[in-house]
């Protein structure tokens, strides 16, 4: 039997999917290299948020980001906003000095 029950992880996991996909489009608008490192900075509802903790390591991975860092306004050279269902995030990228 199939269980289509979503868990609390399983919810997370998505958001933390989304937030990645949300970062890789930034970077493509941005016209960076997929190889560049970045700095992200976000803010978003609280929900996202947590995703993002949860899933830290394999957003960094994913993304490349060597800093990834809630802020209450982002900043940074490239920068996006989006709400997905009941979720807001704004992204603001930059390239890595290192």
């Amino acid at each position: 039997a199939l269980t289509t029950e979503l868990t609390r992880e399983l919810e997370l996991e998505g958001l933390a999917r989304e937030f990645v996909r949300r970062v890789q489009d930034v970077r493509k608008s941005a016209d960076l290299n997929v190889n560049d490192t970045i700095v992200v900075q976000y803010s978003s509802s609280s929900r996202v948020a947590e995703a993002v903790e949860f899933q830290q390591a394999y957003i960094t991975e994913e993304t490349l980001a060597t800093s990834l860092k809630q802020v209450k306004k982002p900043a940074g050279a490239f920068k996006q906003e989006y709400k997905f269902g009941d979720e807001k995030l704004v992204v603001a990228l930059s390239l890595s000095e290192s």
